[in-house]
């Protein structure tokens, strides 16, 4: 006994309760398997980490070459086309895709000689930048005859605004007043009727129009004229790379030397008026579509589509350049955004059986990468703004509710404090046409620029609350709807329409009244199906909001239509009092109430 208890006094009376190995092993195995995931994490994300670090490395010329390489095949996939990526300083070729189809197929160029035949007018003073024609949506002179695509506008075209819109309408009328020998002399200038030296003996000069250059030549829809996609490219680079106009060589950048073949003099004014022009194609015109605006890269183009004579499917140009950084400063005037030392890269998309605006969109991708190329290469405010634009996404995808998240009737409280915390704190992009630029505003200075724009007509606080109250839940709903194109909302019917209020005191009381209901309302939304209620309850009380009136126009109009439809057909005194009596209810100014049938003696 004595020795047995010495022997546990050695080990403090442990020894009996030791575990065997196995046992022991098991009981760490929980421990081990909670820790295992994170320590996998944990490599993983230093792993994405020097694998980010590698990816973004600095590239050089060949590498910047072999990105917009990949993305110009990518672009184009299977298409019936080609792609021509062009350095507009040098006129050496960093891509092409169908390098071939570039220097020897020649086709009418549709509207993308337009702005040849604006610098011709304006060289022989035809035209100026105070020249305004209003656009009567069709041109027809004797067997010529051509429609306008862009929307109809009341306000009559300048020079800038029918090349952004490509007026057939607009150019048709300056063509008739411009010189038929000093159009083809502009174009003989510019390299047009003459191979460029930069393809194979195959290559093709093009044709010029052998007789006096008519309004279809001079709107690039004839087969008199006919020019190679690299006859355009290197003449819109001498548009605006200072007049040089350059050989297309297909090389390396290491021991380029470029190729002058002549220099042709351009007036800064009439440049500046170009890139307007075509600045304008890219943010609100032909090209909008593409968004090619929305990039880190100061991006201007011109759309053309034409329809060959042995072909009654139409083809689809686009040339567009990049210009360093995109300005957004309205005030910027076009000539100091884009200047010839900084005009870098040409991009020229042809595609068959398709339309200019098509063109545009696949050479989106191509600007994309040289955007990425220039913040990979040490371009620090570009790295910057792209790194930034992307945190503000990360953080706007993690902080905004999925279409699948919270819904009306889900019982959330209006009056939660999180939510309404993180919803006054909101940051919304929206992207202004007029201006060319994108805005970073508070959510709150959103709501009240929607007000200023659907609510103007309003005058009822409780109308321009419950306004408020639908903008504000909108924008939280789709805040990251054009985060392809790096801004959230479009202040056009799209969206929301949006006006940015420059001064407050054109109208102080409406604009006084909008700020009071946007603090009134600030941080509600439409989550809670009582809140949507009692908003409606007194929207109605006051009149209505100016949603419902525009549903009961729309509901009187339908009535409207439907009786003149009867009157054509079987005018009547009976169909005219139905339809009497349903403008009166849809005015509110009379009940519905069966009407008795009447019997045959009545009828008699």
């Amino acid at each position: 006994m004595h020795s047995k208890a010495k022997g546990m006094s050695e080990d403090g009376g442990q020894r009996g309760s030791r575990l065997p190995h196995p046992t022991f092993a098991l009981c760490l195995l929980p421990f081990a398997l909670f820790l295992l995931p994170l320590a996998f994490s944990l490599l993983f994300a230093s792993g994405v980490r020097e694998h980010a670090n590698v990816a973004r490395a600095p590239l050089t010329e060949d590498e910047a070459d072999a990105l917009l390489q990949r993305a110009a095949q990518t672009a184009l996939g299977g298409r019936d086309g080609l792609v021509l990526v062009m350095d507009a300083q040098t006129g050496r070729v960093r891509a092409a895709v169908n390098q071939r189809a570039a220097f020897e197929d020649a086709t009418p160029p549709g509207s993308s000689i337009k702005p040849f035949t604006m610098l011709a007018a304006l060289r022989a003073g035809s035209l100026d930048e105070a020249t305004r024609i209003v656009c009567r949506g069709r041109y027809k002179q004797d067997d010529f005859k051509i429609n306008c695509a862009h929307p109809r506008y009341a306000t009559a075209f300048g020079p800038a605004q029918a090349l952004a819109n490509s007026c057939n309408y607009f150019f048709a009328h300056t063509a008739l007043a411009l010189d038929p020998d000093a159009y083809t002399r502009t174009l003989s200038s510019f390299g047009f009727g003459a191979r460029t030296s930069g393809g194979a003996e195959r290559e093709s000069a093009g044709q010029l129009p052998r007789t006096r250059a008519g309004v279809a030549e001079m709107l690039g829809d004839s087969e008199e004229l006919r020019v190679t996609p690299a006859q355009l490219i290197t003449a819109y680079a001498a548009l605006f790379n200072g007049g040089r106009l350059l050989v297309p060589q297909r090389a390396r950048a290491e021991g380029f030397e470029p190729g002058v073949r002549t220099r042709v003099e351009i007036e800064p004014a009439h440049r500046s008026l170009l890139i307007e022009g075509m600045r304008g194609a890219v943010a609100y015109g032909t090209a909008a579509r593409a968004g090619l605006a929305t990039l880190p890269v100061y991006v201007f183009g011109k759309t053309g589509t034409s329809t060959p004579l042995d072909d009654w499917r139409a083809q689809g140009w686009f040339v567009g350049f990049a210009a360093g950084e995109s300005e957004q400063d309205e005030r910027v005037a076009p000539a100091d955004a884009a200047p010839p030392e900084g005009v870098r890269l040409a991009v020229l998309v042809f595609l068959k059986r398709s339309r200019g605006a098509e063109a545009a969109e696949l050479a989106r991708p191509v600007f994309e990468a040289y955007a990425d190329t220039l913040a990979r290469r040490g371009q620090t405010r570009l790295a910057a703004t792209t790194s930034v634009e992307k945190s503000s996404e990360e953080e706007s995808s993690e902080a905004t509710p999925s279409s699948s998240g919270v819904e009306a009737g889900d019982g959330v409280e209006a009056g939660d404090d999180s939510n309404a915390d993180a919803e006054r704190g909101a940051t919304v992009r929206v992207r202004l046409t007029r201006g060319d630029r994108t805005l970073a505003l508070p959510l709150e200075d959103y709501v009240f620029g929607v007000l200023a724009a659907e609510g103007s007509v309003e005058s009822e606080p409780e109308a321009l609350k419950a306004l408020a109250v639908v903008a504000r839940t909108y924008a939280l709903k789709n805040l990251r709807r054009h985060a392809r194109d790096r801004f959230d909302l479009c202040d056009t019917t799209h969206c929301q329409r949006f006006l940015l209020v420059r001064d407050e005191s054109a109208r102080p009381d409406f604009y006084e009244l909008a700020r009071r209901v946007v603090r009134e309302t600030a941080g509600e939304v439409g989550r809670d199906q009582r809140l949507a209620r009692s908003r409606a309850r007194r929207a109605r009380k006051h009149g209505g909001s100016l949603l419902q009136r525009r549903v009961r126009r729309s509901h009187r109009r339908r009535v409207e239509a439907l009786g003149r439809a009867r009157r054509a057909r079987a005018p009547s005194r009976r169909s005219r009092r139905g339809v009497r009596r349903a403008r009166r209810i849809m005015d509110g100014r009379d009940s519905f109430r069966a009407t008795p049938a009447r019997s045959a003696r009545g009828r008699a």
